[in-house]
């Protein structure tokens, strides 16, 4: 009897040690980060995700298939906009009731007010996406592939983490103190911490320094995507404000980095068909 037992207790360990290895599954009929970034090709297509998260709210056409559920249905940069200038006397719109404006014209929004919430949710929607396509570009990600294909999914990389500075910006700028969250925090159980506003620009500070010596000039650079000069604007309009984000005064960098955005228009333009370089008279 004993015998009996203890054969069935080994029989029984065995057989729950060996399903074990089953739970750790991926799905196998949908498509998943393992087998979407396992090919080179699919960067491309992973990056225009990230930049088509600033301009449509979804994956269907003018908008359709929201990524988010949201409570007015437009984009990003329709809340950002509505956000920056409702409330001034730069526009006056003329659908204040049908488009849930009057609180921001008026001045008497709050915290829930729909173009307020939806400003909150799709910034962080953008920087999850570029958080995303970051963990899974990696030099140890891409290092089997070719030697080009590696040098292409680098520049993606420096435009994924400009995007992300910019997505944060806009956070920072909007809303002072917010969440703070990059590519490590992804498949971690932790909570992501309140940064405050210098914090925040401290490290857009230091992305959009490092990633502009990676992104490419505007003469290499495909339509729709972001050169260095847009990396340095960037900082120059951040640099500008800074004592709003409580940074200190970097008005000199402000200016150094407002040159290089020209410096750059202007080598640019020679490139281009009859450029002639304009010329300054007195009087």
């Amino acid at each position: 009897m004993k015998k009996i037992l203890y054969t069935l207790l080994v029989v029984g360990m065995a057989s729950f040690s060996a399903c074990t290895d089953d739970l750790n599954q991926y799905p196998n009929i949908e498509e998943t980060s393992e087998s979407v970034y396992a090919n080179p090709d699919n960067y491309i297509s992973a990056l225009a995700k990230c930049y088509a998260s600033f301009v449509t709210a979804g994956q269907g056409k003018g908008g359709e298939d929201p990524d988010l559920s949201s409570n007015n249905g437009y984009d990003y940069m329709r809340c950002y906009f509505n956000m920056q200038e409702a409330g001034t006397d730069e526009i006056g719109s003329t659908w204040i009731e049908g488009d849930n404006i009057g609180n921001l014209t008026f001045l008497t929004w709050d915290a829930q007010d729909p173009w307020v919430a939806d400003m909150y949710y799709r910034s962080y929607y953008s920087i999850s996406l570029c958080n995303e396509f970051l963990k899974n570009s990696t030099d140890s990600k891409i290092a089997g592939f070719t030697e080009a294909q590696q040098t292409a999914i680098r520049t993606f990389r420096a435009e994924a983490r400009f995007l992300r500075a910019l997505a944060y910006f806009h956070a920072m700028d909007l809303f002072g103190s917010v969440p703070f969250a990059d590519e490590n925090l992804i498949g971690s159980a932790a909570l992501p911490e309140r940064w405050e506003a210098a914090e925040i620009f401290e490290f857009i500070e230091t992305e959009l320094i490092e990633c502009s010596a990676e992104m490419t000039d505007a003469d290499h650079t495909d339509y729709g995507r972001a050169p260095r000069a847009a990396a340095w604007m960037l900082l120059a309009r951040m640099y500008l404000n800074a004592a709003t984000y409580n940074a200190g005064d970097h008005y000199s960098e402000c200016m150094t980095y407002s040159q290089k955005v020209m410096d750059e228009a202007i080598c640019w333009s020679r490139n281009m068909p009859n450029y002639s370089t304009p010329t300054i008279t007195s009087g």
